[in-house]
């Protein structure tokens, strides 16, 4: 027993680090309760230092999880899904951590653990299915330029609206003095701050919005009536919080409204929804002020976060709507916004995106909501994106993200699709591919035109310039050139590839011009059949594709009647066949007309030689040839290159 005088020591010991522990976690579980998640990792650390637990090292991960510290989150919960009674949420949310640093399969692994025990957990089958689909949303890479927005001295600044000639957005500052803090962030509190743009569209030195709409213990979210006289805002339910009651209970989050009044924003007409039971926040106006969608996790909702619909009538806001299950998930919907297209943009984690918020848009139909759509990478990515704000022409806008840690604004450039234009040229004659030839893309819509040649198997490439009308020519030596109108590069929704192949047809003065090459007439008739039209209309667009060529109408009787009665007759058919060409803008001084009578059947069904009425038909006709082509004195001018818009 000579040993024993250690072990009391020992236990002594352990009772007091386990004691010490207790303190720790109790400070932690307050700061916890209260969103004070940076500060609760401190006592959560100094807790498991002295005495590790499953449920302290859940929440320790999970304090990290909320504020996109992922390294640590994944350190943590590696940790605590060590032990089997680790609670399926912290299995689920390590699954997001996963996700958020791009370990999809990983992820996949843990969210699998947590759909064999729970099969009808919507959120994580989504999840799965999103781990599966990111080939799909980084396809395209290059759709978005992405660059981050300079505003000095905050920690954190997002969710941008416009506002007279700048933009109002919610601020976090870097703040020192004690009674700025906010104890959840450790940084100051959220307010709105309004920044005007320059000249240069820079944005100038921030400055806070006047008035009762920062009077709140946080100011959040706006959005702006399009009289710029009315801001609806989120805020906590109370406008006023002792500090030392910040962590006795959870405060849920509220819209305000204001109305400007001498440069000065005062309390406007009390949000008719709040509650103290639920949160209401992030609202979003529609362009007109009468409508506006909202998120709540009210009681009946989808699950999570769901967003609301209410508009304005008579003076008073109707009753919510929720959006439904195409719109809402049992994750969470938020950040509503509505693009100057009228289409809906939100964040949500519970359909198929990369990782944390993803953005999304949907149209209102009629009263239904489309299936949203991913806006992809690198608008979004693994972390946080949300807020997305699209100036009117639709082309460039903001977003904001907490992919580089702290929440950021982003500015966004939309780069065009690129529309690549590929064809073939082959011979009418044989099939033959005809190398060499010149395929010119003149731009309607900007004046620009260029050239390309083809290959040794007849193919081309060209990319063209997006949201452009072009017309494409074929041109080669000793064919008639053909002309392609029409050719856009609008609305595409993905890089694609538009086919325009080309069929020449060998130019050789004297010979019949061959698509069918002949019209018909009825018997003494000499009026263009409406089976002739579309004949004559291949002849209208050669000619117009090759206004250097000129054209012999020949026409043609049969045996019947008269000889100089049939000559009389030819002639009057070959004059229809030019006022039908001038008439469709031919020039006339191009066209020479024929009439030969009955002096050339096709057949034997000459005088007194007895035929079918089909027989005599195939003479009753107008034929085409080339009679000259013009070749230019001056070389045609050089193509000006366009320049591709990226």
């Amino acid at each position: 027993m000579k040993n024993n005088r250690y072990i009391l020591p020992l236990i002594a010991i352990a009772v007091l680090l386990s004691s010490c522990a207790q303190y720790y976690t109790k400070q932690g579980d307050e700061q916890y309760a209260g969103f004070g998640y940076k500060k609760a990792t401190k006592y959560y650390e100094k807790a498991i230092a002295r005495k590790s637990t499953t449920p302290t090292l859940e929440k320790l991960a999970d304090c990290y999880f909320k504020i996109n510290d992922y390294k640590n989150a994944e350190k943590y919960f590696k940790i605590a899904i060590t032990d089997s009674k680790c609670s399926l949420m912290s299995h689920q949310n390590y699954g997001k951590v996963l996700m958020s640093l791009g370990k999809y399969d990983e992820a996949k692994t843990e969210l699998n653990l947590v759909l064999n025990e729970q099969p009808d957990n919507s959120l994580v089958k989504s999840l799965i299915a999103s781990c599966g689909s990111v080939p799909t949303f980084v396809a395209d890479s290059n759709r978005y330029s992405i660059s981050q927005i300079e505003i000095k001295g905050f920690e954190s600044f997002y969710s941008p609206i416009f506002y007279k000639d700048g933009l109002v957005f919610v601020g976090q500052k870097t703040e020192t003095a004690k009674k700025k803090i906010y104890p959840g962030t450790m940084h100051g509190y959220e307010h709105l701050y309004f920044s005007k743009k320059d000249a240069t569209g820079k944005l100038g030195e921030p400055a806070m919005l006047n008035g009762n709409v920062n009077k709140h213990y946080h100011s959040s979210t706006a959005s702006i009536g399009s009289g710029g006289s009315d801001i609806y805002f989120s805020s906590v339910s109370e406008e006023k919080i002792k500090l030392s009651e910040q962590y006795d209970r959870t405060y849920n989050m509220a819209i305000h409204h204001d109305t400007i009044v001498d440069n000065e924003w005062v309390k406007g007409k009390d949000f008719p929804y709040n509650s103290m039971d639920y949160s209401n926040s992030h609202p979003a106006l529609t362009a007109d002020g009468k409508t506006m969608y909202y998120v709540s996790d009210m009681p009946g909702g989808s699950g999570g976060s769901d967003i609301y619909v209410i508009n304005l009538e008579n003076g008073v806001w109707s009753a919510p709507k929720n959006l439904g299950p195409t719109v809402n998930t049992s994750g969470n919907e938020t950040f509503p916004v509505v693009g100057p297209n009228n289409k809906l943009y939100f964040s949500s984690n519970g359909h198929k995106g990369l990782g944390g918020l993803d953005v999304f848009v949907t149209e209102n139909k009629s009263g239904t909501f489309s299936s949203p759509m991913n806006l992809n990478y690198p608008l979004n990515t693994k972390a946080d994106d949300f807020s997305v704000l699209w100036n009117p022409d639709m082309k460039t806008g903001y977003v904001s993200s907490n992919r580089n840690k702290a929440d950021r604004i982003y500015s966004i450039i939309v780069n065009p699709y690129i529309i690549t234009a590929i064809g073939k040229v082959t011979s009418k004659e044989n099939n033959a591919a005809l190398a060499g030839t010149t395929i010119t893309f003149k731009n309607v819509t900007t004046g620009a035109s260029d050239s390309v040649t083809t290959d040794s198997d007849g193919n081309y490439t060209f990319e063209m310039v997006a949201d452009c009308d072009y017309v494409i020519e074929a041109r080669r030596m000793n064919y008639f050139s053909v002309v392609k109108e029409g050719v856009d590069s609008k609305n595409a929704t993905s890089n694609i590839s538009l086919t325009n192949d080309f069929v020449l047809q060998e130019l050789v003065v004297d010979k019949p011009i061959s698509f069918d090459n002949r019209i018909f007439y009825d018997l003494n008739k000499w009026n263009i059949r409406k089976d002739a039209k579309p004949e004559l209309d291949k002849l209208v667009k050669l000619m117009a594709d090759n206004p250097n060529i000129n054209v012999e109408l020949s026409s043609h009787t049969d045996s019947r009647a008269k000889d100089s009665y049939n000559q009389k007759l030819s002639e009057k058919r070959a004059k229809s066949v030019v006022d039908y060409l001038v008439k469709n803008g031919i020039y006339n001084k191009r066209l020479t007309a024929v009439g030969f009578g009955e002096s050339r059947l096709v057949n034997a069904c000459t005088n007194d030689v007895k035929c079918t009425d089909e027989e005599h038909q195939q003479n009753r006709r107008t034929e085409f040839k080339v009679t000259k082509v013009d070749i230019p004195l001056i070389a045609p001018e050089k193509p000006v290159k366009e320049k591709k818009r990226r």
